[in-house]
């Protein structure tokens, strides 16, 4: 098993009532408990809407959409992440999902 991330950005849409955002939840638990079942693992993270943009001088970091949640996910490869982030119920909502692999970095004594 590997390990990978799923980064949502917020869609283009503005806010959203709270019967939505109830509706919304309680989607999003009922796919995550599908897949634990199937014996997959997540680690949630939501991100605060505080956030500062640091870009080199003479750059502009561009019109990106706002980076607001990020699951860690244990998949067998990178195609069955795919097959597991195109499932969520977000895009339905409008987020933007992208999924990456990664790794924890070497220790420093090995730099």
């Amino acid at each position: 098993m590997k390990q990978f991330v799923l980064i949502f950005r917020q869609g283009s849409g503005g806010q959203v009532s709270a019967e939505e955002q109830a509706k919304r939840t309680a989607e999003i638990r009922a796919w995550a408990g599908g897949w634990i079942e199937q014996g997959y693992s997540f680690d949630p993270r939501q991100l605060e809407q505080e956030s500062y943009r640091i870009a080199p001088d003479g750059e502009s970091d561009g019109d990106e959409r706002s980076v607001v949640n990020l699951l860690f996910l244990t998949a067998k490869d990178f195609d069955d992440a795919v097959r597991v982030a195109k499932t969520h119920p977000g895009v339905r909502f409008g987020t933007h999902i992208e999924v990456r692999a990664w790794t924890a970095p070497p220790p420093l004594a090995a730099r």
